[in-house]
């Protein structure tokens, strides 16, 4: 005996297998999307500091994640997710989101915040889009803060990421359109 009781697996399995309730998904795409366009418009404001800029944007971004997390009624914990996200984000850095750490550096050189003012908000809003949907995912399956593995989940926040940058450019053209 493995000292498993299947009867816990089984009630275990139908929680997270069961399917999220519609009007659960449409409520937290509105949310992710109001969020992207929040955090573009915030980017306009253009603090001088670099940095500064993605630091404010990571907070709005834990506010989205609060607010995913009352939707899915999945219990919110900030020093967790702080770390967590921190992770995500952190290790597609490489690959996903230099741009956006090269445009808020790009502050520094007076014609570099002219330049920066289109970039930063679509890859901010990129950003804001993939981890809300990173979330969106793992809750609608079940999941949990505390069972949520960066590792795991940065190949789907790359492809995300990508897919935000089209859909925060579709919305910075049109906010009304999330």
């Amino acid at each position: 005996m493995s000292g498993i009781d299947p009867e816990i697996v089984r009630s275990h399995d139908s929680v997270r297998g069961s399917p999220p309730r519609p009007d659960r998904m449409a409520t937290a795409n509105r949310i992710v999307n109001a969020y992207v366009v929040g955090n573009m418009a915030g980017s306009a404001l253009q603090i001088p500091v670099p940095l500064l800029d993605l630091a404010v944007s990571a907070g709005v971004q834990l506010v989205m994640l609060h607010a995913l997390a009352d939707t899915f009624e999945v219990p919110f914990e900030q020093t967790w997710v702080v770390g967590a996200v921190g992770s995500l984000i952190g290790s597609a850095l490489p690959t996903a989101a230099a741009p956006w750490v090269l445009s808020s550096l790009a502050r520094v050189i007076p014609v570099g915040t002219f330049v920066n003012l289109g970039t930063a908000a679509i890859l901010i809003g990129a950003s804001t889009y993939a981890l809300g949907q990173v979330f969106i995912s793992h809750f609608s399956r079940g999941g949990t803060f505390s069972d949520f593995v960066p590792r795991r989940a940065r190949p789907e926040y790359e492809r995300a990421f990508a897919r935000g940058k089209q859909v925060a450019a579709a919305l910075r053209a049109d906010p009304a359109a999330g």
